[in-house]
């Protein structure tokens, strides 16, 4: 169950399916932050590699953030990390998962993109290719692309 305050709740199963209001109590989960333009999001610091990534973004209700506004992304970014997160775009179509394409104005001029596959952002830049390997990345709650 998702509240307006962005938290997921699980129920004493221990799922964190949907809770039906029938049994058992909720207890906080994953707390989302809510980012007006965007919804919720949640930075996972935990590292992983992009298809696994957007797994655990799939299992929490969502997928990987797509972002609508910069300029917004960067200040939540701000008060979490420095470092590259795995965002949900992908190279191989150099589209966000939503189907637009990418913005050039988004882009950071790539001298060395060999082996490069996915995209990761850090906070005041702009996107970068990056390898596929372990990042943590950032979730978007009741979203989930094709």
């Amino acid at each position: 169950m998702v509240t307006s305050d962005c938290t997921i709740y699980v129920n004493d199963e221990g799922t964190t399916r949907q809770y039906d209001g029938t049994s058992g109590e909720l207890t906080p989960f994953i707390s989302f932050t809510t980012l007006v333009e965007e919804g919720c999001i949640h930075y996972e610091s935990s590292t992983k590699k992009w298809n696994d990534a957007r797994t655990t973004c799939w299992n929490m209700g969502g997928d990987l953030f797509v972002a609508g506004d910069f300029m917004g992304m960067y200040k939540y970014l701000d008060t979490f990390t420095n470092d590259h997160v795995a965002v949900g775009v992908h190279t191989g179509a150099d589209t966000w998962l939503d189907g637009r394409p990418v913005d050039p104005q988004e882009l950071k001029p790539d001298k060395n993109p060999k082996n490069e596959e996915c995209f990761s952002v850090k906070s005041n830049d702009k996107l970068h290719t990056h390898r596929c390997d372990e990042l943590s990345f950032i979730c978007q709650l009741g979203v989930r692309y094709p």
